[in-house]
């Protein structure tokens, strides 16, 4: 009877944690909203996550839960958010910090990229200069921009080296200064 039991419990203990990973309509879990549809899950395995703008009869996806790539363990480089979600819990991609969001420009999903501090770029640059293209270059522009922003944050260490090439160039001609100067 025991091991029975044990046995019920543990079966039960793995469908569990399988469930969560098993594909629904092409990998998507949601529930029917009086506005729409909100995702709930996610199990697939695609690297460039499209959520869908409609599901369950045609019906807008209008929010996104809380958490809805936990349990699964794929790495996921892009979420694209249509522009039809107006909610995003702020929970929603809880461990996928470091995914890139698609957005609409001026949209929820924009709203939330800023907020939350997430990287992010436009639907727009997404299409134009494809996928993977687009996320090199958005993430080379990024560096970039934070190596212009360090130089113009100390431009009095560049300004004294340019002032002072003469010392530079003494310490060079006289070895002999320097060494006496550490003795």
């Amino acid at each position: 009877m025991r091991k029975s039991v044990r046995l019920f419990l543990g079966l039960l203990l793995a469908a569990a944690l399988i469930i969560p990973c098993l594909a629904f309509a092409d990998g998507w879990r949601h529930t029917e909203a009086a506005n729409g549809v909100e995702i709930t899950g996610y199990s697939g395995t695609e690297q460039d996550v499209e959520i869908p703008a409609q599901m369950g009869n045609g019906r807008e996806v209008v929010a996104i839960g809380k958490r809805i790539f936990a349990g699964c363990e794929q790495r996921i480089r892009a979420i694209i958010i249509p522009e039809s979600v107006i909610t995003i819990d702020e929970h929603a991609f809880e461990g996928r910090e470091d995914a890139t969001l698609v957005v609409v420009p001026r949209s929820m999903a924009e709203a939330y990229a800023k907020e939350n501090k997430f990287k992010y770029m436009s639907l727009r640059d997404w299409i134009d200069f494809g996928s993977a293209e687009a996320l090199s270059e958005e993430a080379e522009s990024k560096e970039n921009l934070s190596e212009e922003a360090e130089s113009k944050e100390n431009p009095s260490e560049e300004a004294e080296s340019k002032e002072n090439p003469s010392e530079e160039a003494e310490s060079k001609e006289n070895p002999s200064e320097e060494a006496e100067s550490k003795e």
